[in-house]
Order: structure tokens, then C-alpha cells, then sequence
């Protein structure tokens, strides 16, 4: 039983990786063209002096790259994780800089998702 799932998720993740590759995309997820669209539009509008996006920025990227393919609830999920690596991103470079140590990238990152309660 346990080596059948094991070999359904490598089944499944080659499967992906056949779609991706060939240009394709997983449902729910940007194409790596969509992908390199979004990023390309939000360096430009960094490079522009936009200091940070907002959600609604992010949103409107992400929604242009995917030319509407995306659902509401997948583009507001790439959103708002945008947005979240930021405001991480700013934190670390805040309080982690110049050394970066691990207890302090651990402290200032790590309760992004959630800690787990046991």
C-alpha cells in the first residue's frame, strides 16, 4: 500500500512536470510564461518608483499575465502570498542584516504560514 502511494505522487509530479515544461500549466497555478509576465511587470513598476505593491497591484498583474485564465480565489492566493513574501522580505532585511544567522531568519520568517500546535 505505501510503496503504490508513493509511486502515484511520482507519477503525479511527472505528470506535472510533462505539463509545465511543455508549456502548459497545472490548474490553479501561473505557466512559466505567465510567470516571467508577472515578474517582469512588477520589476517594472518597482523600477518606477511604486516603492511596495499592494494586493490590488499584485492582483492586477497577475490577472494581465494570465489573461483571465486564473479564477478570483487563485489570483487573490498569488496575491496575497506576494504580498506576504514582501512584508517577510522587508523584516528579514530590517532585523537580519548584514549577518543573516539562522536564529534570526527563523524568528522573522518562520511564523509566515503558521506555526503548527501539537
Amino acid at each position: 500500500m505505501q510503496l503504490y502511494r508513493d509511486l502515484s505522487v511520482y507519477l503525479e509530479i511527472g505528470a506535472r512536470a510533462t505539463t509545465v515544461c511543455s508549456g502548459g500549466a497545472v490548474e490553479g497555478y501561473m505557466s512559466g510564461e505567465e510567470y516571467v509576465a508577472a515578474a517582469t511587470a512588477t520589476r517594472r513598476r518597482l523600477t518606477e518608483g511604486a516603492g511596495g505593491l499592494s494586493f490590488d497591484d499584485h492582483y492586477d498583474i497577475i490577472h494581465a499575465a494570465t489573461n483571465g485564465r486564473l479564477k478570483h480565489e487563485h489570483i487573490a492566493h498569488h496575491a496575497s502570498m506576494k504580498v506576504l513574501h514582501e512584508e517577510t522580505h522587508k523584516k528579514i532585511e530590517a532585523f537580519c542584516a548584514p549577518a543573516y544567522t539562522t536564529d534570526c531568519l527563523f524568528k522573522h520568517s518562520s511564523a509566515v504560514a503558521g506555526d503548527i500546535d501539537f
